[in-house]
């Protein structure tokens, strides 16, 4: 767009030329009324701004004669001043002016300019004229020709219509009385009946008649706009630059809409990189050529190891950069024919592309890669300020190895990642034909599992805790279950239960069924020693947001005392995330729920460490009651224990107990509690 200025003021006028400039925006910058005139004369202007005082006349004189220019008689025309007067800025109106600008507001003046099209950039696309007579089509083309556009003319409705059936056209111009059977009110009828983008053309209508009630009908039956004759060149240029700028604007939009629908579809919000969706189509892709050319590829699983961890400390927003972060990291590792993708959450997917035609090769080059990711992602991140460490799990399958489809590989990958979740080291597994077996087995199990929950088909075992004295102290409650005639391992229908999301189900269960056997032996008499029963916790309970709120309100419900209630943890699930852990033990503590910390000793134990955290009871590891008289140093340490907690005011118990010599040990060692087979093996209710 080419711009006219005349200021008066030379440091303003440096200003205007420099934002005009940046804007992409062609300023031709004069001081003078009179220079700013002649340049008018010779050249073409899309828009003229003026000062209220050019150096040699008035903007109002300037405006004057500047409208006396035939090509400059509809041609914008703003003012800038530094002061308004109200009867100047009056006459300046009136001598043609079309808005008036405060110096200050440039940004707003160069919005304003932008929003007219320029009169002289040449107009691109298509025309598709319908008039009968020879002359009008003539004149008519001759304009829009001389404009950019191709225009193509037919004398009828029925050529009309079909040139526009068999072609694409960017504006449609109609004379709507034309001679044969079809109008052309018709024609535009038809072409609003098309379906899809086609029907949407700009259509112009010409009539000799300039009456409301015309002009009325022509847009109610989807004429977007209309012109009468005789047309005006200026007037018919300006309606058509509207039009297909119109057209233009709307195609923009409709491509954006689009895109956004693919990102929507495609792309995964968090990360920008392809999501599931497009992973599979990826595969399917991968698995053809890999079939086709008799290579192997291969599919990685990685998953971020605490990443839930982090949210709920460290919040969404942190937990966002670093899924954004991973992905770049991730990035610098594939090759350019390798792709990458989000399979939600914080789980990525990278398909190595065209390894090679040697199998053990192919899995050496995974190997290879897994431990590049291993260590590009054990590196810390820094997040707004927060130093955020995380570990990876890597889950590999190569293929075509009688795979099927993309969603087998990607079950098999996710079943290696599972695998390769359990392993204690290295956390790197290739899926295996036994893996699938295994994953099938879970799989049945989670589902006979929720089957034996809905059905009541869990027992609660209980096993005594003993005072030296031999008087009962409390009862640990343990989950049983027994499917298709065998007690499955308590071990593997837990950790199935975790995985599959019925640990919080399984843990409602266990506390209404304890707190109903509690109440049953309250009405039979409990001794005056007796401390409660322990209910185990898992960690993906305590993780739960409002886990600690709502036991309390289930246990009101449930009218069981909060004083005969102890839940255990495991030391690992407290370390996990203390901050948080310590909170939901504190609200259950100071409503008279004891706290056991399960497994102790093969943590983090240590003085310091004990003593800020809300626990009221500690629990020896069995490992080291075992080899407790064989090995000094298991001796030492089950010692350590029970000083430790005596000096911090916590039971210990000792579990495990399986022999004579063990209880005498321990009872002369100062434990408060013991618990083992050799006391009493867990027993179903009917044996309490």
């Amino acid at each position: 767009m080419r711009i006219l200025c005349v200021e008066g003021n030379k440091t303003f006028r440096s200003i205007l030329e420099q934002q005009l400039v940046l804007e992409g925006l062609h300023c031709h910058c004069l001081p003078k009324g009179e220079n700013g005139l002649e340049a008018a004369r010779q050249l073409a202007f899309d828009f003229v701004c003026v000062s209220m005082f050019p150096e040699d006349m008035q903007a109002t004189h300037f405006i004057k004669e500047l409208r006396k220019i035939p090509t400059y008689q509809h041609t914008p025309v703003v003012l800038f001043t530094s002061e308004y007067n109200e009867q100047a800025l009056t006459e300046v109106l009136k001598a043609g002016a079309t808005e008036v600008f405060h110096r200050s507001d440039l940004e707003e003046l160069i919005t304003f300019v932008r929003r007219y099209n320029s009169r002289y950039e040449p107009l691109i696309g298509s025309v598709l004229y319908v008039e009968d007579s020879l002359v009008q089509q003539q004149a008519i083309s001759h304009i829009l020709k001389g404009v950019g556009l191709d225009v193509m003319c037919v004398a009828s409705a029925e050529e009309g219509w079909e040139l526009f059936k068999e072609n694409t056209y960017d504006l449609l111009i109609v004379d709507v009385v034309l001679t044969g059977d079809m109008s052309g009110i018709r024609l535009v009828n038809n072409v609003r009946r098309q379906c899809g983008d086609h029907g949407d053309v700009p259509i112009l209508a010409v009539s000799a008649y300039d009456e409301p009630s015309r002009r009325i009908e022509l847009l109610n039956r989807g004429a977007n706009d209309y012109i009468c004759k005789p047309v005006l060149q200026d007037e018919l240029i300006a309606r058509v630059r509207g039009l297909i700028g119109q057209k233009r604007l709307l195609e923009q939009i409709r491509l954006e809409q689009a895109n956004t629908l693919h990102r929507f579809e495609f792309l995964d919000s968090a990360t920008e990189l392809p999501n599931r969706k497009m992973l599979l189509q990826i595969l399917e892709q991968e698995m053809a050529r890999a079939v086709k050319h008799g290579y192997f590829s291969a599919f990685l699983y990685v998953d971020l190891d605490s990443f839930k961890a982090i949210n709920d400390t460290l919040g969404y927003d942190v937990g966002d950069q670093l899924l954004r972060m991973v992905a770049q990291r991730l990035m610098r590792i594939k090759r350019r024919e390798d792709s990458l993708a989000s399979l939600g959450g914080d789980d990525y997917a990278l398909v190595l592309s065209e390894l090679t035609n040697d199998r053990s090769l192919a899995a050496d080059h995974c190997r290879g890669v897994a431990d590049q990711i291993q260590r590009a992602l054990s590196r810390p991140f820094e997040i707004d300020g927060k130093i955020v460490h995380t570990e990876v799990t890597v889950g590999m399958v190569l293929f075509p190895l009688h795979q099927t489809s993309s969603l087998e590989v990607l079950r098999q990958g996710e079943t290696a990642f599972e695998q390769a979740r359990l392993q204690s080291a290295n956390r790197v597994s290739f899926f295996s034909s036994e893996m699938q077996r295994q994953a099938e087995q879970r799989f049945t199990l989670q589902m006979a599992l929720r089957h034996a929950l809905r059905h009541q088909q869990l027992e609660v075992y209980y096993q005594p805790i003993f005072a030296p004295n031999q008087q009962l102290l409390s009862m640990e409650a343990l989950s049983r279950w027994r499917h298709n005639g065998e007690m499955i391992p308590p071990d593997l229908f837990i950790n199935v239960a975790e995985e599959c999301g019925l640990i919080h189900e399984l843990g409602d269960w266990v506390i209404e069924t304890v707190a109903e056997n509690v109440q049953r032996w309250e009405r039979l008499g409990l001794p005056d020693s007796f401390e409660g029963v322990a209910v185990n916790i898992s960690p993906y309970q305590l993780l739960r947001e409002r886990f600690s709120l709502h036991l309390i309100k289930r246990l009101d419900e449930l009218n069981l005392s909060n004083d005969l209630l102890k839940i255990e943890i495991t030391e690992n699930a407290l370390i996990a995330n203390v901050e948080r852990t310590s909170k939901q033990l504190e609200r259950l503590r100071a409503r008279g729920i004891r706290v056991s910390l399960d497994d102790f000793g093969i943590g983090y134990s240590s003085l310091s460490y004990l003593q800020g955290l809300p626990v009221d009871q500690l629990k020896i590891d069995r490992s080291f009651v075992w080899n407790m008289q064989a090995n000094p140093a298991a001796m030492a340490i089950v010692q350590t224990i029970i000083n430790m907690g005596q000096s911090l005011s916590m039971q210990v118990v000792a579990e495990g107990v399986e022999t004579r010599e063990q209880v005498d040990r321990l009872v002369a060692m100062g434990c408060h509690g013991l618990q083992g087979f050799f006391l009493q093996t867990p027993m179903p209710l009917l044996e309490t």
